[in-house]
C-alpha cells in the first residue's frame, strides 16, 4: 500500500446479548443504531466507515457448560485421518477458540506428516 492510500480496517463485532434476531438483517434503522453504539467506542472512525453488515445466527457458537467442557477431549479426538477443529472443540468456544483449534489441528497434521516445527514457518 502506498503512503497516499487510506488505511482500511475491517472490524468484526459480536454481540450475543440480544440472542437470535432474524428481524435484524436488512433493518437499516437497527444497523444505524448499532453503528452509533460502535462509534461511541471508536469516535475517531466517524465519517470513515465504508459500510456495515448485520447478521444473526440461531446457533452462532458453542455454549460453555460443564457438560461440554467434560466432552472437549472426546470432541477433539481424530477418527481415522479426520481431525476436528472449531469452536465446539475449544475449551473457550467463540472465534478465538476456533482459531486456536485450527492451529492445534494443523500442528497435529504436520507432525503426523513428519514435518518438523522449524520447517512449518514456510507452510
Amino acid at each position: 500500500m502506498s503512503s497516499d492510500e487510506p488505511d482500511v480496517v475491517h472490524f468484526v463485532c459480536y454481540g450475543n446479548s440480544a440472542g437470535y434476531r432474524p428481524d435484524l438483517p436488512g433493518d437499516r434503522e437497527q444497523e444505524t443504531e448499532w453503528l452509533e453504539d460502535f462509534l461511541t467506542v471508536a469516535p475517531g472512525l466517524r465519517g470513515r466507515v465504508l459500510g456495515t453488515h448485520v447478521q444473526t445466527w440461531e446457533h452462532c457458537f458453542a455454549l460453555l457448560s460443564p457438560e461440554r467442557a467434560a466432552a472437549v477431549e472426546d470432541l477433539r479426538r481424530p477418527v481415522g485421518g479426520v481431525h476436528f477443529a472449531g469452536d465446539w472443540t475449544s475449551p473457550t468456544a467463540g472465534t478465538h477458540g476456533a482459531l486456536d483449534e485450527a492451529k492445534r489441528v494443523a500442528d497435529a497434521v504436520l507432525t503426523g506428516a513428519g514435518i518438523p516445527p522449524r520447517a512449518r514457518e514456510t507452510c
